[in-house]
């Protein structure tokens, strides 16, 4: 494992400093997927919480590859290449099988872009995505989806829309516990849907997401929303200011267009008190705490029962702040803040550890002790290096937190260390 790390970080320095050079990217790419879908297999991130499919496996083993972005006006496009095999998109979830070469674009579309009359009587069930395969062909492609899946096949009542144009069809497909598989698929616009009758009747894999304040730290964002990737990245962008608290989701699937309440422990305001759950929104309730000085918890309910519940500690709604900004007053104080460059460079450098730290897992590793089983956890429940350390640095509520991960990042990314530095 140290030796696949040293190799992760030269590989990572060679990428900064050689981006001209194709040969040397395509070596990079090999390399750092190959380590990528090792990690993912040993800890089996595939594996969803939900209890009502938990049991329902995956037999095959996908490699993960993180894909090329550019971003064409407010939406992002991904294009990758690759040989025979079976893939996953690390950005967006889509999978695909190759018995050849195979180079291919996509992107999320809005599902509000269809005709009205294309959806009349059928609802989204998963990301709506505009496919294009560039050179060689697919045998297979799987679109996401985010339906509680505990039968034995398909159902009639779930189809693969495809739009070409002014021209939609209806594609029968093979639902597994994520993924919908269509074979020998054409492409343009894909999505998985339901008709409208059996819609409302189905159960549906859920996300919640909390965001603090960053000016006001004891304003709290709680989104419920499904597990749309597409969704995930809006709210995402929407609340990029803003810092993640990262908590389990709910671990059981939940009903469209029902009326879930948010609840806590301590005296609060909550706009809107109850939130309905729909497709392709992302609502959220608007939490104002009164005193962010003892812990809390956070309760999603239904009528009869409770169907989400975490704590959220005091430490968490502490403002990330510039340290070291009032002048010492003693010997103390003074060798305090000589320990703190750590915690500065950490605060300073944030986006670009996020963009950039490719060696989280043995990062988490270090910082295991500090932040306790469950947030370690969590972190490694995220599928992208880069979501990995947005959770890892939502966790760092504290001086001593960030200097650890600083001394981890000196050991594991010190060409990364050594280059942000010399840029500041």
């Amino acid at each position: 494992m140290k030796h696949d790390h040293k190799i992760k970080q030269f590989m990572k320095y060679l990428k900064m400093k050689h981006k001209a050079f194709p040969a040397i990217e395509e070596l990079i790419q090999e390399q750092m997927s190959y380590i990528l879908r090792t990690a993912y297999r040993k800890i089996g991130i595939n594996a969803k919480v939900c209890e009502t499919c938990a049991a329902l496996e995956d037999d095959s083993e996908w490699e993960v590859k993180i894909p090329s972005e550019v971003k064409e006006d407010a939406n992002m496009k991904y294009s990758v290449s690759t040989s025979a095999g079976q893939y996953e998109c690390s950005e967006t979830g889509l999978r695909w099988r190759s018995d050849t070469d195979v180079s291919l674009e996509y992107r999320f579309v809005d599902w509000e872009s269809l005709h009205e009359d294309i959806m009349k009587n059928y609802k989204p069930c998963g990301p709506l995505m505009d496919i294009t395969v560039t050179s060689g062909s697919l045998e297979e492609i799987h679109l996401p989806h985010f339906i509680c899946y505990s039968g034995s096949s398909s159902d009639d009542a779930v189809k693969a829309l495809h739009v070409n144009g002014s021209e939609a069809s209806l594609k029968r497909c093979e639902l597994t516990r994520s993924h919908a598989k269509l074979l020998n698929p054409t492409f343009s616009l894909l999505g998985i849907i339901a008709h409208i009758q059996q819609y409302f009747t189905m159960e549906f894999h859920c996300e919640t997401l909390i965001y603090r304040n960053r000016i006001s730290a004891l304003n709290l964002h709680v989104y419920l929303i499904l597990n749309d990737e597409k969704l995930k990245k809006d709210v995402k962008e929407k609340e990029k200011k803003n810092m993640e608290i990262v908590k389990p989701t709910p671990n059981k699937a939940l009903k469209i267009n029902k009326f879930y309440t948010l609840k806590t422990s301590c005296d609060s305001k909550i706009n809107p008190q109850d939130l309905k759950l729909t497709p392709s929104k992302a609502n959220f309730f608007d939490l104002y705490i009164q005193d962010g000085k003892k812990p809390i918890e956070l309760y999603i309910k239904t009528k009869d029962k409770t169907i989400w519940e975490v704590n959220i500690e005091s430490e968490e709604f502490s403002i990330h702040s510039p340290v070291c900004h009032q002048p010492a007053e003693t010997a103390q104080k003074r060798e305090s803040c000589k320990n703190c460059k750590g915690a500065e460079f950490v605060e300073k450098h944030r986006a670009e550890l996020i963009k950039k730290v490719s060696l989280v897992e043995p990062i988490a590793d270090d910082m295991k002790d500090l932040i306790g089983d469950e947030k370690y956890q969590i972190i490694f429940n995220s599928v992208t290096p880069q979501d990995r350390m947005r959770k890892l640095l939502g966790f760092l509520t504290t001086t001593k937190l960030k200097e650890k991960l600083y001394k981890s990042l000196l050991k594991h990314e010190r060409f990364l260390v050594e280059d942000l530095q010399h840029s500041q």
